[in-house]
């Protein structure tokens, strides 16, 4: 600034600063452990715009789980409100059961697909907790005695459970493998009575 002799009164500068505001991202894994990456995403007028940052990776492990990791988020004024689209990743293999954020003061949300909308305020400091569970996955395996491997005949089974269900032959040795599946009852059994081979 320059002041000069018709400044009779001096100048006064008011410096404004706004405090950031701190997101942190806990994940907790039942089942096994695994990395899981974030996806954070500005929102306008309920649009979500562009990557507000590089993807958030947290990995879980023996011992450090729940783990966590955090980012801050700017402001250039007093009345903003920023708005982010937080999203898990969900990898292979895991089901995301549960997303909760603790707001405090200076920040709301709301739940979206795998993660949650939350608007923030300077000096808001929240915390959102992403919830994982293992899938299982069923692998049966045929074996006979005494063992005729590839001159073994086929033995048919079925398998039935939650959202699944399959018909399928394994000679001496083979194995099937359902993939992921949703936990719950299943029953697997072999067909004893027009498909069992003749002679078993």
């Amino acid at each position: 600034i320059v002041i000069g002799p018709e400044d009779e009164y001096g100048v006064t500068c008011t410096f404004t600063n706004y405090k950031d505001a701190r997101v942190e991202i806990v994940k907790d894994t039942e089942g096994d452990f695994g990395v899981f990456d974030f996806s954070i995403w500005t929102v306008d007028d309920g649009e979500r715009g562009e990557r507000y940052t590089e993807d958030v990776s947290i990995t879980t492990s023996n011992g450090n789980n729940p783990t966590s990791s955090f980012f801050d988020v700017f402001f250039e004024e007093a009345e903003e409100t920023v708005v982010l689209d937080i999203t898990e990743n969900v990898p292979e293999g895991w089901n995301l059961s549960d997303v909760y954020c603790d707001y405090g003061e200076g920040g709301d949300g709301e739940s979206i697909e795998n993660g949650e909308r939350v608007y923030l305020n300077p000096g808001a400091s929240i915390s959102c907790e992403f919830e994982n569970e293992k899938l299982p996955q069923i692998t049966v395996i045929k074996r006979t005695n005494p063992s005729y491997g590839f001159a073994s005949p086929d033995f048919y089974f079925s398998i039935d459970g939650p959202d699944y269900y399959d018909d399928f032959s394994l000679t001496d040795g083979e194995e099937y493998w359902t993939g992921y599946v949703e936990p719950g009852e299943y029953e697997i059994y072999e067909n004893r009575d027009e498909d069992m081979p003749e002679g078993w």
